[in-house]
């Protein structure tokens, strides 16, 4: 390997964190007596964000033509919506008594994601290769339209979902729930904030190459972090807000 893939690297190394934990909570709600929707939404919505890593780990391990890593690229993308609809699920059945918040965000977040992989097929140009020895990088030439669509979508999940747990479980009266939704709440401000810090490094025009290496793995890092302390607060002992450890009344 004449030049290293760093970010490729650190989104494998994410892809595995993500699993990891989608993998420990679908285990943990399996030994509970009935099933969970607030469980199984949870474990798709990292699951799905694992796949979206493992397609952002191809390029320059596995795949090195252009054009094929941006179209791999595209699908890594439509997959960090169709997270989004997953994990936004559980803080609007906690807290919300509106159904129809739930099917809107669904049909936003999934029509989106299927027209943002539609579009951009059809806009389709080879990624641009960057090249900062010893490492080298890929900068999507997705058109800045659907960019903007995307990231607008999922930083305003994120940001929702931070605000949900915050302004509702921040205070709470119950101890357990209150310890519970800070943890979730920190956790998915770690993943907005390593997002922005890709958003930085994808759109950034400079070559300068502590920006190039430290956007993009100071971003992963950050969202590793996230996905463990969701991980830590979904699996606390005693009362679940993920329903995996209630007691049966």
């Amino acid at each position: 390997m004449e030049f290293i893939p760093l970010s490729s690297f650190v989104s494998l190394f994410n892809s595995i964190i993500a699993f990891g934990c989608a993998a420990i909570i679908f285990l943990r709600s399996r030994s509970a007596k009935k099933e969970n929707v607030l469980a199984s939404n949870f474990t798709l919505g990292l699951f799905f964000t694992g796949l979206q890593f493992f397609f952002f780990s191809l390029p320059g391990i596995f795949i090195f033509d252009p054009k094929i890593i941006q179209v791999v690229y595209i699908i890594g993308h439509a997959f960090i919506l169709t997270s989004m609809k997953y994990l936004i699920f559980m803080p609007l059945k906690i807290f919300s008594k509106k159904e129809y918040f739930i099917k809107i965000s669904s049909w936003v977040l999934i029509g989106s994601a299927i027209f943002y992989v539609v579009v951009s097929l059809i806009l389709l140009e080879p990624v641009e290769i960057i090249y900062f020895k010893p490492f080298i990088d890929w900068r999507e030439l997705t058109p800045p339209f659907l960019q903007a669509l995307e990231w607008v979508l999922a930083a305003g999940t994120v940001l929702g979902i931070i605000f949900l747990f915050t302004v509702n479980g921040w205070f709470h009266k119950d101890d357990l729930i209150r310890k519970r939704s800070r943890a979730y709440a920190i956790g998915f401000l770690f993943i907005f904030i390593g997002w922005l810090s890709i958003i930085f490094f994808s759109l950034s025009l400079t070559n300068q190459r502590w920006i190039l290496v430290g956007g993009g793995v100071l971003g992963c890092v950050l969202i590793s972090l996230g996905m463990i302390l969701l991980l830590v607060a979904t699996m606390s002992k005693n009362i679940s807000m993920l329903g995996i450890d209630r007691p049966e009344e």
